[in-house]
């Protein structure tokens, strides 16, 4: 639970920092990758990339330095997990002269709400600096958490939150995320939503998450499987690639520890292919149902540094039919 609150955490962070330089960075201009202009669309092998996530404490004591780390371990791609206080313009700029594409990024749920008065303007101004970066995919990392985000929000509460998920919120969810795709597709972006295991949560003997899925439009949600936490829930993976085809447009590439099924958010990650998913079986749904890209992703605590864990699961993931 400590390594999600910590997620959290950051993303707020980023988000809050983000909108004191916003307003700096949509005068900058857009900038063009050149690198992503040239990519190869026509392969059916997935874009493997690092959810920068893995290496963000490396990341918030050097940027530059860790991203020139990551494309030397020969990750091409990378998704960010917030802005870490960066315009988008600048992080453009190091991004590009590591030699890496980004197409994707995150704000949180509560960023991009249309309808709340304070953040009336945040959904135009998320969208102004996913524009410029030059994202592909604006992803949203987690449901609705009331309260999160103001003053006196106590983090150790979170799990709480989660455990009080009810079928009218993963509904509301659903609707909050069409009316935001509908925003973002117009901008040329696609929304995509990122799962935990708490969607995963029966009601009436329904995942949540099937609602979640039913709920919205496939045209203006796609979605983002994270594959350990989809494991961690007690489910298949590559069987929910197969019963969805078309709705998973990316992936979390993450492995875990044997877990007892749960939609608690317990886990513990591991590097890729030192855990319980079985990758071939995931990668062959994946190339099979019009999935685009896969992230690796780590989360604390780890057992060596966050580099070499990414360097191992690189390897590893060298060794598959991706």
């Amino acid at each position: 639970m400590k390594s999600y609150i910590e997620r959290i955490a950051v993303m707020e962070m980023s988000r809050r920092l983000f909108l004191q330089q916003s307003a700096a960075a949509m005068l900058a201009g857009s900038v063009i990758s050149t690198q992503a202009l040239a990519a190869d669309a026509s392969t059916s092998k997935l874009k493997i990339g690092l959810q920068l996530y893995t290496v963000n404490a490396e990341m918030t004591q050097d940027l530059e330095g860790t991203i020139r780390k990551v494309a030397a371990i020969g990750y091409k791609y990378v998704e960010l997990p917030g802005t870490y206080g960066r315009s988008a313009r600048d992080l453009r700029k190091s991004l590009d002269e590591a030699g890496l594409i980004c197409e994707s990024g995150m704000f949180p749920l509560q960023a991009l709400e249309p309808n709340v008065p304070t953040l009336v303007d945040n959904l135009a101004q998320c969208i102004e600096y996913a524009q410029q970066i030059g994202w592909k995919y604006l992803v949203v990392p987690n449901v609705r958490i009331p309260g999160f985000g103001k003053p006196g929000f106590d983090l150790s509460k979170l799990r709480e939150a989660f455990d009080s998920l009810t079928l009218d919120d993963i509904k509301r969810d659903a609707e909050l995320l069409n009316r935001i795709g509908e925003q973002t597709r117009k901008a040329g972006i696609q929304l995509a939503y990122h799962n935990h295991n708490a969607e995963f949560k029966k009601f009436n003997g329904v995942p949540g998450y099937d609602e979640l899925l039913r709920g919205t439009d496939p045209k203006l949600v796609a979605m983002e499987m994270d594959v350990g936490w989809v494991k961690a829930s007690g489910n298949d993976p590559a069987a929910y690639l197969t019963k969805y085809p078309g709705r998973f447009q990316l992936l979390h590439i993450k492995d875990l520890k044997p877990v007892a099924a749960n939609t608690s958010m317990q886990m513990t990650s591991v590097e890729i292919g030192q855990g319980a998913v079985d990758w071939p079986s995931v990668f062959k749904a994946a190339r099979a149902t019009g999935v685009k890209a896969g992230y690796v992703e780590q989360e604390p605590p780890f057992v060596r540094p966050a580099l070499e864990s990414a360097k191992l699961s690189y390897k590893y993931l060298q060794t598959l039919d991706t």
